[in-house]
């Protein structure tokens, strides 16, 4: 019987020693090619200058965000308007744009009758139109974004040598009930043993959580914080530098903000930095108030939209 618990201690050993390096290659390795991805901001006052404003849109509030900032940018250019109950429509005789995103806004207008559609709708379906995919793709290949199964066999290796190390932990104790069926004389030897697998154990543990810890400090941001997908990462120096940016176009003069694009002014400030608030009511009009609620809230947002929305198409 003491045999086997040296056996077992030192197979906890040997795996354990095994699994560690395993692990460490793999953390290594992930994090390298992280770095290697990850974009890095051009030596120039507008970090985002060759960025598509769809793309920054997409980093920065998701897919729907882009979806309206596109509404906003040809809303702008009168090539659509849109009602105070939020129905965007096109405008007939219009040049086509060029930009994908732009054209897919269009595209999933002109299967409608009227080529009217709620802007709900428009975000719903253009949100997953293959011009967004595309969007999705080019944060990718920038390396704003750095996929989370660049990391995924770091991850899996960290949590196999997690799990063995707190099985070699836990097991021998489990087994101080067979320890005792041994002739006192062999106590010793398997208490050793115990001990020899804990300890490994308990290294690998350590291992484990310095190997999760580096990955942290890699300094990538969950995407569910941004736009992107949960297990995707914002490359850090592209969230400081989207945060800065946004900061800067905050704080202008709305004389200065005018005289930028747009599409970047509402893809990193949002809706609200068009001073328009007829324009975030008209493509996200309120909940309607239920029946037994006071209805003075409801009437107030549809009305501040009139004159907004309903004259010029709010991109007059």
């Amino acid at each position: 019987m003491i045999v086997v618990f040296w056996l077992m201690a030192l197979l906890f050993v040997a795996v354990m020693l095994r699994d560690r390096a395993r692990a460490w290659a793999a953390v290594e390795a992930g994090l390298a090619e992280v770095q290697q991805r990850q974009w890095r901001p051009p030596a120039a006052p507008d970090p985002f200058v060759d960025v598509n404003p769809y793309d920054l849109a997409r980093l920065n509030l998701g897919a729907h965000h882009a979806v309206d900032t596109a509404i906003v940018t040809l809303m702008r250019h009168g090539v659509l308007r849109i009602s105070r109950e939020g129905e965007v429509s096109a405008v007939a005789d219009q040049k086509a744009p060029a930009d994908p995103l732009e054209q897919e806004v269009l595209r999933a207008l002109a299967e409608h009758p009227h080529r009217q559609r709620p802007a709900a709708e428009l975000r719903s379906e253009v949100g997953i139109s293959p011009a967004m995919a595309d969007t999705w793709q080019r944060l990718l290949d920038s390396g704003m974004v750095t996929p989370g199964s660049v990391l995924t066999p770091a991850r899996n290796s960290l949590r196999t040598l997690r799990d063995l190390s707190i099985t070699a932990i836990v097991v021998p104790w489990l087994l101080l009930a067979v320890a005792a069926l041994l002739p006192p004389a062999n106590w010793g030897l398997a208490a050793a043993a115990m001990v020899v697998s804990t300890v490994a154990g308990t290294v690998g543990v350590q291992s484990y959580l310095e190997g999760k810890r580096a990955i942290e400090r890699a300094g990538f941001h969950g995407g569910w914080s941004r736009g992107t997908t949960p297990n995707d990462w914002i490359a850090p120096l592209a969230d400081h530098a989207l945060r800065q940016r946004s900061g800067e176009i905050g704080r202008m003069s709305a004389a200065r903000r005018a005289l930028l694009p747009v599409g970047v002014v509402v893809a990193l400030c949002g809706l609200a930095a068009l001073g328009d608030p007829a324009i975030v009511t008209a493509l996200h009009p309120p909940l309607p108030v239920p029946d037994d609620a006071d209805g003075s809230s409801g009437g107030g947002g549809c009305g501040g939209c009139g004159g907004g929305c309903g004259g010029c198409g709010c991109g007059g």
